[in-house]
């Protein structure tokens, strides 16, 4: 039988109007504090009647240099599930299915991020080329390049550096388009729609800066995440919002977020030549706060597994595909039987938990032993080579998901005198002995069955990442982490040894 797919954006149904949380990130806190919270998203989904399966995909939170994701949890009623990344923009993914399922489908993802405030400035142009790999994000499509023609002629970029286009279009945003809190959620991300009405959102600022720094030559991206408020806990079911970067050779990727800065006039209501939004201009080229989750970047992205229908303008909100059997060919998304569709986002603050090792702290000096009983002594390579330590458990499919990056990069790293360790997280020997055969892993694997090596390095979640510089001293602490990611990592700390 053939089975016709539609699709709910989430985000769009069920978000309705601001919430406290929005409207208290008009005031931007310059403090240097990190912001600790934990997340919780839920969704639940009534089986529509003649439904056949449900796909869904959720963003998901990684770290990088400005947040930190520890305790990520995945619970519900799912058939199927997994962590995927699309091949295009390298955004990760949870995937779940429900299979000829009766009743509410459910899922809900709780995590703990450490977020701080990212600020650049003295950016510098450098004097390299922009990477060919970067050539993506200079790409427009040819009729939109012809409806910005005259935006183009106004902005006269001619004989200016990369940073100086940059700003330049910058400025014309900010001071060109104003934001519409009426407008449903973050907007369409359409730019001669944009160009016509000048009133937007948060997507249509973003892929109108994005698009005139691309036509300049600039590359640029869009990115997207969600709010956190400024209370102890909140509702944050539609606070998502994107901004943008752009590259310089010199300086790498810069925040811009020209959509803030209207969104802060407005709320205010203040002219663009006020103290203050002169200030909120200037602090949102080169910086955003420490209230904000990234989640993805990119356009026009295809999911992983792909999705049935088109291409997603953004991914910063649970996607659906509902399957039907050609019982229901024809049906279409107003005739969906979908009362009681809901999604939940909640944040809470979370004290500082100071029993997890800290970056700059002298690493513990311990001794364990492999699977296969050998002895492994941590100061065999302190001040030697650099000890890269993974904490895992057979049971953690995101662990396993680490393993053949992991795999790799003790091969590839191994000349230049980085050293990679597992341990395993309360686990018994032959359990760990058999993980071990099966990911074909190559470097040591320690085991702990009393979780003494955790505690010596206040570890109480996995999958964490540990980076151990040549002098003894934590360099890098984090949850889960996408190869590319440790592999920066790891460069940065044979950068800084060489220097």
């Amino acid at each position: 039988m053939r089975s016709l797919s539609l699709f709910v954006s989430i985000s769009l149904v069920f978000f309705c109007g601001l919430t406290a949380v929005n409207a208290a990130d008009d005031k931007v806190d310059l403090g240097d504090a990190d912001r600790h919270v934990k997340i919780r998203w839920r969704t639940e989904i009534p089986i529509p009647v003649g439904s056949k399966y449900l796909r869904l995909w959720l963003p998901y939170p990684v770290s990088d240099e400005n947040q930190t994701v520890e305790n990520v949890r995945v619970s519900g009623n799912f058939d199927q599930s997994g962590i995927y990344r699309e091949n295009i923009h390298g955004n990760l993914m949870q995937y779940v299915r429900w299979m000829q399922f009766r009743g509410t489908a459910w899922i809900e993802l709780s995590f703990e991020i450490r977020r701080k405030e990212r600020i650049q400035r003295n950016l510098q142009d450098g004097s390299q080329e922009t990477p060919t790999e970067l050539s993506r994000y200079l790409w427009i499509d040819p009729k939109t390049r012809f409806d910005i023609r005259e935006v183009l002629e106004q902005l006269d970029c001619e004989g200016l550096s990369l940073l100086e286009r940059a700003r330049k279009v910058y400025d014309h945003v900010v001071d060109n388009f104003d934001r519409d809190p009426k407008i449903v959620g973050c907007g369409t991300g359409n730019v001669p729609d944009f160009l016509r009405s000048r009133m937007g959102k948060c997507a249509d600022f973003s892929t109108m800066f994005v698009t005139l720094c691309r036509a300049v030559g600039v590359p640029c991206r869009e990115v997207y995440g969600t709010r956190t408020g400024k209370s102890v806990k909140g509702d944050i079911s539609d606070a998502y919002h994107c901004w943008t970067e752009f590259y310089l050779p010199g300086t790498g990727w810069v925040a811009a977020d020209p959509a803030d800065v209207r969104k802060f006039t407005r709320s205010n209501g203040m002219e663009l030549d006020h103290p203050k939004a002169k200030e909120k201009r200037e602090y949102f080229f080169g910086g955003i706060d420490k209230y904000r989750i990234r989640l993805a970047h990119g356009s026009d992205i295809r999911l992983a597994p792909a999705q049935e229908l088109s291409s997603l303008t953004y991914f910063m909100c649970p996607y659906l595909e509902i399957g039907y059997q050609s019982s229901c060919n024809g049906a279409d998304i107003k005739h969906m039987d979908l009362v009681g569709l809901k999604f939940f986002g909640t944040y809470y603050e979370l004290e500082e938990r100071r029993s997890l090792i800290g970056v700059g702290e002298k690493a513990p000096i311990f001794c364990g032993e492999t699977a296969d009983g050998q002895v492994v002594k941590i100061e065999d390579y302190l001040g030697k080579k650099i000890v890269v330590i993974n904490f895992f458990a057979t049971w953690c499919g995101r662990c396993n998901w680490e393993s053949k990056g992991l795999n790799r990069i003790a091969r590839e790293y191994a000349d230049k005198d980085v050293a990679v360790l597992r341990v395993s997280f309360n686990e018994k020997r032959a359990k760990v002995l058999n993980f071990v055969e099966k990911h074909e892993i190559e470097f040591p694997v320690l085991v702990d069955p009393d979780r003494t090596l955790c505690e010596l390095f206040g570890l109480k979640y996995v999958p964490t990442n540990i980076i151990i510089n040549t002098d003894g001293v934590i360099y890098f602490v984090s949850g889960l982490l996408p190869e590319e990611d440790l592999r920066r990592q790891i460069d940065l700390v044979i950068k800084s040894k060489a220097d």
